[in-house]
């Protein structure tokens, strides 16, 4: 379970929810060291840093253009994530978008 876990639709969904509960809701007890140890991800720092930026920047785009879920799956296979990854996405987004429309 290491880099192939991100490619799992659940753990990609914990992931995202990690990094919107860092970046939006700034939850300190959400550190890059929480999400390699309670996602089980064996990658090396660099590379959790730039899966953060990238999902930093999804989000950010979905709800400043405050997409409709037809929309963020069409914006979405423009991306570099897997189809189980967009899943996950997806299914994180359903249950989020309220909450980052306050931010």
């Amino acid at each position: 379970r290491g880099v192939e876990a991100m490619d799992d639709q659940r753990i990609f969904r914990a992931f995202c929810n990690g990094v919107f509960k860092m970046t939006y809701e700034k939850d300190e007890t959400i550190t890059e060291d929480f999400l390699i140890e309670e996602l089980g991800l064996t990658m090396d720092i660099q590379e959790l840093r730039y899966w953060i930026e990238t999902m930093q920047s999804i989000i950010a785009k979905i709800a400043y253009q405050d997409m409709e879920m037809s929309q963020v799956e069409d914006f979405l296979q423009g991306t570099e994530l897997t189809p189980n990854q967009i899943q996950g996405y997806l299914r994180f987004w359903r249950s989020t978008k309220s909450k980052v429309q306050l931010y």
